[in-house]
């Protein structure tokens, strides 16, 4: 449901309205798991095994997220009726599931509210469910085909059910990247179980974005075809735990940049992210075979986005010739600043466009030019170029630099240290005007 302005923006959101039962709460507590159980093969065992063959046992944990964020696997769940007038909502609890729950299927959830202003998550399934701004709990919500496979002689199920395969989505604002150039991006998220110790190949793909009404198979790709746009893929497998020998614990899975597959572009994605290019940067974890059983694997809540950048230079500001408690700076080539020092000191504060404050690494950038005797003003070569900058160091937003030559005019710019070396990132400065004083 959706309630918009006279403009067409929408000013309010919600997802559908629903409710859900516990039946697979109810499945795990006849030990039969809603989430993974698994039985001996009966074919051709040994006598010592004979016992075992029909016994079923939880191959994993029997928990996904949170109830009260909404159905997991093995609930049974309706979309209930909203009526909207000038006054009220109304909505209206689905008869029928009310009526086909049974007592151990209790409870029942009711649309519970969910956590507002924060990055947004969702995970999609194929049976209908959606998670939005799940819970990760005590052990994850699920990416892949939950369904069984037969691994060491044993069958694994991952739910009692019909199989399903679900896609998990993390939704990112930029406001803490204004004003950064990124150098470098990475996406973090810790793999808190699956299906098997043999790893399976996860893949991250940014996507259009996501709503609290999104519903299976998701939202398309930013491409011009739609389709969606692969940031990196990884061959993992962790948190089985004991179940392993050696021990498999969870594990923070880390996707960036390989330089050997041109598809893969996390950086430029995040970098074009944080410029303003567009307004939201949604990623998408999925198997990437999703009709493989034992690529099924949870993820926490947890997704972060790692960033190495430099704050963005802005022009600087207090330029011009040091006088030792400020700096004078002429900017009529016709009426220059006289000085009588010969090796006059140049001074600028370097700063960052609005956001880049935080950490940055700042460096002035000289440019001195001299004007001819026939009016025309070109690079002043002595002593080597006409491009100065301070001995060393760089320093935070709004610190002064100072740069001592013999020149007479020089706009002023800012760098900062990039991945390239020191650059001018920033617009210059007007040009300032300097003559040395004939009588000093």
């Amino acid at each position: 449901m959706e309630a918009r302005d006279g403009n067409g923006q929408v000013v309010f959101r919600s997802p559908s309205a629903r409710m859900w039962n516990s039946a697979g709460d109810s499945a795990a507590s006849e030990g039969l798991s809603a989430q993974t159980v698994g039985s001996r093969l009966a074919t051709q065992p040994r006598q010592e095994e004979t016992s075992r063959d029909a016994e079923k046992f939880p191959a994993g944990p029997t928990e996904e997220g949170d109830p009260l964020a909404g159905p997991g696997a093995g609930d049974e769940a309706a979309v209930m009726d909203t009526k909207v007038t000038e006054d009220t909502v109304v909505v209206t609890p689905d008869a029928a599931l009310i009526q086909k729950t049974t007592g151990d299927e209790l409870p029942l959830y009711i649309d519970p509210p969910v956590e507002l202003n924060e990055s947004e998550r969702t995970v999609l399934s194929s049976d209908g469910d959606s998670f939005y701004n799940f819970s990760g709990g005590d052990n994850g919500m699920s990416v892949g085909r939950c369904a069984s496979a037969v691994i060491g002689g044993y069958i694994y199920y991952c739910t009692t059910g019909s199989a399903y395969t679900n896609r998990m989505y993390f939704e990112f604002k930029p406001d803490k990247l204004k004003g950064k150039h990124v150098l470098d991006a990475e996406f973090r998220v810790t793999e808190t179980w699956s299906f098997s110790r043999d790893a399976r190949w996860v893949d991250l793909e940014r996507t259009n974005e996501i709503t609290k009404t999104s519903t299976w198979p998701g939202p398309k790709g930013p491409r011009a075809d739609k389709s969606w746009d692969q940031m990196g893929d990884k061959y993992v497998s962790a948190g089985r735990g004991s179940a392993c020998d050696p021990s498999q614990p969870r594990a923070e899975i880390r996707f960036k940049d390989n330089g050997e597959e041109a598809d893969e572009n996390l950086t430029p994605t995040v970098k074009a992210f944080a410029d303003g290019k567009f307004s939201k940067l949604t990623l998408m974890l999925k198997a990437k075979d999703e009709s493989d059983p034992i690529a099924w694997k949870r993820f926490d809540d947890d997704a972060v986005l790692v960033v190495t950048y430099v704050g963005k230079p802005a022009v600087p500001t207090e330029y011009g010739l040091e006088t030792g408690t400020g700096q004078v700076c002429s900017k009529s080539a016709s009426a220059p600043t006289m000085w009588s020092d010969p090796t006059p000191n140049l001074a600028a504060t370097p700063q960052t466009v609005s956001g880049g404050e935080s950490g940055a690494s700042l460096r002035a950038y000289f440019d001195i030019d001299v004007k001819n005797s026939d009016g025309s003003w070109v690079d002043a070569a002595q002593p080597s170029s006409s491009s100065l900058s301070p001995p060393a160091g760089y320093v935070g937003d709004g610190v002064d630099q100072n740069s001592a030559t013999p020149y007479t005019r020089e706009p002023g710019c800012t760098g900062a240290p990039t991945s390239t070396g020191p650059a001018c990132g920033s617009p210059r400065t007007p040009w300032p005007d300097t003559a040395p004083d004939p009588g000093g």
